[in-house]
């Protein structure tokens, strides 16, 4: 009996052994998501509360400079642009040792928002990737070249952005820019050619504006133009957009067509 009951000790032993080793993945899994989120939450409060020492501290963001970050938060306090309240944690996801990938969602004027956002580890702290945030309602989004081969006859100052690249439906094409006068105008030219010339060829184009969320969202007035047919293979007349939503905001032209292999180019211009 007494050999027995060595040998049950040494069985509970290694079980709790076991038991306590398998845990540890398990623990340090936990701790990394839990990590990687909060500082999505750090990131949110310090958008709302204007803290820019935190901001600096839990993200970075590739696509916007540090003034132009300034200017659209300091925008949408203005405007009263803010989450309704913190945002809610939808899935957290480990990618390697060094990412977590963090969904969200948030209420923005009236309208829930989901957002995917890396979260890198570096220097033992947890990074929101904010540059490459990915809103799934975006699709899937080709970032335009900054040249082209074919420039407008028609003159206008200054320019600021050529843009060129190839899509087709269910995609979308997105030409970064920054605006800096007063009347918040930009002046778009564009041009468009495809395989064929079907009757039912359309093309799009929008513009919309980073938040500070990194957040892609329409505005303008208009906000759009849609061309039938007409200007394949051909420069289509300049279109203004105006009342967009501020100079030094990270906008972006995007563009939408409804045929395969179209390609696109233009030119953008700070004001009218």
């Amino acid at each position: 009996m007494k050999e027995f009951k060595n040998y049950l000790l040494c069985v509970i032993a290694s079980f709790l052994a076991v038991t306590i080793f398998l845990g540890i993945p398990t623990s340090v899994y936990a701790n990394e998501v839990k990590s990687a989120e909060k500082s999505v939450l750090d990131f949110f409060a310090a958008v709302q509360n204007n803290d820019y020492d935190t901001l600096s501290r839990v993200s970075v963001n590739k696509r916007v400079s540090d003034e132009v970050q300034r200017a659209t938060i300091k925008l949408q306090h203005e405007l009263e642009l803010l989450p309704e309240q913190p945002p809610t944690i939808l899935s957290s996801e480990i990618c390697d040792k060094d990412m977590v990938i963090v969904k969200v969602s948030y209420i923005l004027a009236g309208e829930e928002r989901i957002m995917i956002y890396p979260v890198m580890l570096v220097n033992n702290k947890w990074i929101v990737n904010v540059g490459d945030a990915v809103n799934p309602k975006d699709g899937d989004v080709i970032w335009a070249e900054d040249s082209v081969s074919e420039i407008n006859s028609v003159t206008r100052s200054p320019l600021i952005r050529q843009y060129s690249g190839t899509l087709g439906p269910f995609q979308v094409l997105r030409a970064g820019f920054v605006i800096t006068n007063d009347d918040k105008k930009a002046t778009v030219t564009g041009w468009q050619s495809c395989p064929s010339t079907p009757d039912n060829f359309s093309a799009t184009y929008g513009i919309a504006y980073l938040n500070a969320y990194g957040d892609w969202m329409s505005t303008g007035n208009p906000s759009s133009i849609l061309i039938w047919n007409g200007g394949i293979d051909d420069w289509w007349y300049p279109q203004t957009f105006s009342n967009l939503i501020g100079k030094n905001i990270q906008l972006a032209l995007e563009v939408r067509v409804s045929v395969s292999n179209t390609t696109v180019a233009g030119n953008i211009y700070d004001g009218d």
